[in-house]
């Protein structure tokens, strides 16, 4: 997230873009607000599970996005 903040609007843009919002959910489902709520309103009982495979997704979506904002 401290990448996002040297350039709020093109993360913006990408974020709202079909490919930015698919790349991006992995690490944005690790959002939670202050109360410990998911930003996205998983389910307690499927959170752990959520958070693993997303994870996983990491590893694979960060080259991905690199190369998308790349080419911005």
């Amino acid at each position: 997230m401290e990448a996002v903040k040297l350039d709020v609007a093109t993360w913006d843009t990408f974020g709202q873009s079909a490919i930015g919002a698919k790349l991006m959910m992995p690490i944005l489902v690790h959002m939670f607000d202050n109360d410990g709520n998911s930003m996205f309103e998983i389910a307690e009982e499927n959170i752990d599970q959520t958070l693993k495979v997303a994870a996983e997704a990491v590893l694979q979506v960060v080259p991905l996005i690199y190369r998308e904002m790349r080419q911005r």
